[in-house]
């Protein structure tokens, strides 16, 4: 009876792990996708890790992301980005754990986007197939050591030719040091060097790194802003290592770097906070102006009330015409 109870406790044990491992993944895989979406941190990504300068007004995201049904199975392919005016296709899948089936997920993706510019492709023998250019970018604690396509046994009896398979590209964090990131000054880099963080020791070597910054740009902030909504979740360790007081403190000093040079904002934030300051200017010009309109009424002289007020001579002199 007690084996039983045994194999039963082992049993819900391994669902938790499970459980944890699928909240943590996803996480990772969330806070990845959320930096790429915005089209400058493709930019950035190409860039930097695949040396391909292309321009913002060239590119458009492709729905954001892309269902590919397999198997009565929805999988989810990252960012899906396409060429403007062309039929060319940029693909970013995001990998937090070594995948040694990524060749065969890779070209179900491309046959995939293939399968949905039908219309695109001419009906004739002639017809073009979009170029797929698909990038795995690797977070994962050991090197990625998975072929980059799927690879066919060339020995067979009669000599058949083998299939050509796409290739993906890979950038794979264990290439690159923590240093190297955050001088990226990328919102994408600050992702990847979080993704880095394996201890303590790690997580406080990044925060006095960032904060030796003078100043953090647009997309640092917008990247710390997105990991600092998901820490628990890409970083679960802290909640076994960190104190809630020191998770609580941890939080702040991102904040505080985040806030460091003004606050991020969009650019409707920006708009909206010039609208109200506009209109907090607007009721105290009212203000004043009831204020000075009360002084005239009792005949007070108009040097004392330009003293008094800082308003403009001619300005007041308009002010006695409302009065009147």
């Amino acid at each position: 009876m007690e084996v039983k109870n045994n194999a039963k406790m082992e049993i819900y044990k391994n669902k938790g792990r499970r459980k944890n491992n699928k909240r943590y993944y996803k996480a990772h895989d969330s806070v990845i996708k959320e930096i790429l979406i915005a089209k400058q941190e493709l930019i950035f990504l190409m860039r930097d890790f695949m040396k391909i300068n292309l321009n913002k007004k060239d590119i458009e995201n492709f729905n954001g992301e892309y269902r590919l049904k397999t198997n009565l199975k929805t999988r989810l392919l990252d960012v899906i980005y396409k060429i403007k005016k062309e039929e060319s296709f940029i693909t970013v899948k995001h990998q937090s754990t070594v995948d040694y089936k990524m060749g065969e997920r890779i070209n179900e993706h491309a046959v995939a986007i293939i399968g949905s510019r039908e219309e695109q492709m001419e009906n004739n023998k002639n017809r073009k197939a979009p170029i797929i250019y698909p990038i795995v970018l690797s977070t994962a604690r050991r090197p990625w050591d998975v072929a980059r396509t799927i690879i066919q046994d060339k020995n067979n009896k009669y000599g058949l030719p083998v299939l050509t398979y796409p290739e993906y590209n890979l950038i794979d964090i264990n290439k690159y040091t923590v240093d190297f990131l955050l001088e990226r000054r990328t919102g994408i880099a600050v992702g990847m060097a979080f993704e880095k963080i394996r201890n303590k020791k790690d997580l406080e070597y990044i925060i006095k790194k960032l904060k030796s910054f003078k100043k953090i740009d647009h997309w640092e902030k917008r990247a710390m802003r997105i990991i600092l909504e998901k820490i628990e979740g890409i970083m679960p360790w802290i909640v076994k290592e960190l104190t809630k007081e020191e998770i609580r403190n941890l939080k702040r000093e991102i904040m505080k770097i985040i806030n460091k040079g003004g606050d991020f904002m969009s650019n409707f934030e920006r708009a909206f906070k010039k609208i109200v300051e506009e209109e907090g200017r607007k009721q105290m010009r009212k203000g004043i102006a009831k204020t000075i309109k009360g002084f005239l009424a009792q005949n007070v002289d108009d040097e004392i009330i330009i003293k008094a007020t800082g308003i403009s001579k001619e300005e007041l002199e308009k002010l006695k015409l409302q009065v009147v």
